[in-house]
């Protein structure tokens, strides 16, 4: 029986290092330092989040668009690198607000998830400030910014629509198929579960950075209307780049109901 007591001992101490790692070190992993790709322009805005921080933010407005998108970036990309992406929105009609969180491109350093989520909240009092309805305003998020867009509708079950882009359930399911974790990493599922805005999750089938289990995840325990787009042989990256991103999103934002 000692060689039991001595597995079962060596398991909780691995699981305790884990637990450590995690708490310790999240941050880290999540938020992985990126060059800056662009310079300060005319127009661009600096918000500031409730603990000082400031971050940029920048307005594409398309002309005669009633509809702003909250566009938010994934990891390892800021405003400089996103800008085709957001022609893309620009071009079929709607109007966008990207920002950096802490860290990223010109905003004050220092990421992490709470002010991930304050980015997310000052971004959405910025465009309704400048005169969108919440049922004109959809949230986008790609990968990480599947977050701060959960973060949107979560608080404003007035908005028009959310949609997910290679989004996560929550941060041990990018790793684990299963939560080890007794506490919230990244959890969109948990917004999801209670979620109004009609939400469309696109992913990629074959993508192994934000595994497809995360897109079933999110699409099984989100309460409010919803569609699952598959991109057929795609993994995390280039989705923009589909005729399929296009058509649906687009579809998806003008019409969600």
């Amino acid at each position: 029986m000692k060689i039991f007591a001595y597995i079962a001992f060596a398991i909780l101490i691995l699981y305790a290092a884990l637990l450590a790692f995690a708490f310790f070190f999240a941050d880290m992993l999540i938020f992985p330092r990126s060059p800056k790709s662009y310079a300060e322009e005319e127009g661009d805005v600096f918000l500031k989040l409730p603990d000082g921080a400031k971050i940029l933010g920048r307005f594409f407005p398309a002309p005669k668009s009633e509809i702003c998108v909250i566009y938010s970036h994934g990891n390892g990309e800021d405003i400089g690198m996103i800008s085709d992406t957001v022609k893309l929105y620009v071009d079929a009609g709607f109007s966008v607000f990207a920002y950096d969180y802490p860290g990223y491109g010109l905003s004050d350093p220092g990421p992490s998830v709470p002010r991930l989520r304050e980015s997310a909240k000052a971004a959405w009092r910025h465009v309704s400030g400048l005169g969108f309805k919440p049922g004109n305003i959809a949230a986008v998020g790609y990968s990480l910014g599947s977050v701060a867009a959960c973060e949107i509708i979560g608080r404003h079950p007035d908005a028009r629509c959310a949609v997910l882009i290679g989004g996560i359930a929550n941060g041990p399911k990018v790793v684990l198929p299963f939560n080890v974790i007794p506490w919230d990493i990244l959890d969109n599922s948990k917004i999801l579960s209670s979620s109004k805005p009609p939400v469309l999750i696109v992913h990629g089938d074959s993508d192994i950075v934000v595994p497809p289990r995360n897109a079933r995840e999110n699409y099984k325990i989100c309460s409010s209307a919803k569609r699952l787009v598959w991109i057929k042989g795609m993994g995390h990256y280039g989705l923009e780049e589909t005729e399929i991103y296009k058509n649906s999103i687009f579809k998806f934002i003008r019409n969600p109901k």
